[in-house]
C-alpha cells in the first residue's frame, strides 16, 4: 500500500527537527596507527582521515581529542543517515502526488522509456 503524501511530509517535517538535535560534526573515519622501525614500536597515534571537495585530507589527532572527534564523526554518520532517509521520502512523496500532482503529465514524474532500435 502506497502511503499518502500528507504522511510522508510529516515524517519529513519530524526528520528535520532531527537534524537540527545533532551537535558538532565531522566526516572521516578515525583509526589508531602505529609507526614501526627496525628496533621496534616507536608509538601509536591517532589519525582521521576524509575527503571534501573531492581532496583527500589525513590529520592527526592528540591523545585528549579523541573522544571528541569520535563523537562527531558519530554526528555526521547521524547526519548522512538522516539526509539519506529525507531524499528518500521526497522522492516517494513526489510519486505519491505532491505538490506537483496538479501540473500536467509532462511537468511530474517521469518514466524513460526507450525505444527499440531498428
Amino acid at each position: 500500500m502506497q502511503r499518502k503524501s500528507k504522511d510522508l511530509d510529516k515524517e519529513i517535517d519530524g526528520l528535520k527537527k532531527q537534524l537540527l538535535e545533532i551537535g558538532p560534526m565531522r566526516p572521516g573515519s578515525l583509526s589508531k596507527q602505529c609507526r614501526h622501525t627496525k628496533k621496534g614500536a616507536y608509538g601509536e597515534y591517532w589519525q582521521l582521515s576524509y575527503t571534501f571537495n573531492k581532496r583527500g585530507h589525513t590529520e592527526y589527532i592528540p591523545g585528549p581529542a579523541v573522544k571528541a572527534v569520535q563523537a562527531e564523526v558519530k554526528n555526521y554518520q547521524a547526519f548522512r543517515n538522516v539526509i539519506g532517509k529525507i531524499i528518500d521520502l521526497s522522492i516517494k512523496a513526489f510519486s505519491a502526488g505532491g505538490p506537483f500532482s496538479g501540473l500536467p503529465v509532462w511537468l511530474g514524474p517521469v518514466d524513460i522509456v526507450r525505444s527499440p532500435q531498428g
